[in-house]
């Protein structure tokens, strides 16, 4: 079975999303993946990541989590609700695939946006990384 090919074109996949222009707003917003576990046995992923965004400032951070499951690919997404601290904050966000998830490498895409109070400024960040599920 040859995985890395596939996972080399999740990769690409991945880079050329987050090369696309997004807009320059005032204030900023990070988020960085930091690691990733199996839950029941596969049934689902816990995410670990980190964001930051403007204090007073609310929004969701989204996550993509893609791994290759013998000839297909298992794709699974988990959204949580950001509280803006102006500080970097940890959180966990479960995903769901489409089949079960096992040991080994998976490629996670998150992504935070959060807005002021009346939507006129919503900073946007997003990455990728390649994970070792445990």
């Amino acid at each position: 079975m040859h995985r890395k090919p596939l996972l080399m074109a999740m990769v690409a996949t991945a880079s050329a999303f987050l090369m696309a222009s997004t807009p320059a707003y005032a204030a900023a917003a990070s988020v960085n993946v930091v690691k990733g576990k199996r839950l029941a046995g596969g049934a689902a992923v816990a995410i670990t990541t980190t964001y930051s965004c403007p204090k007073g400032y609310v929004g969701e951070l989204n996550i993509s989590v893609v791994q290759s499951h013998g000839d297909q690919v298992n794709n699974a997404s988990g959204l949580n609700s950001t509280e803006c601290s102006g500080k970097t904050t940890s959180t966990s966000t479960a995903a769901v695939g489409t089949w079960t998830f096992e040991k080994g490498q998976a490629v996670v895409i998150a992504t935070v946006l959060a807005c002021n109070a009346d939507g006129t400024d919503c900073p946007l960040s997003t990455t990728y990384k390649v994970i070792k599920l445990s």
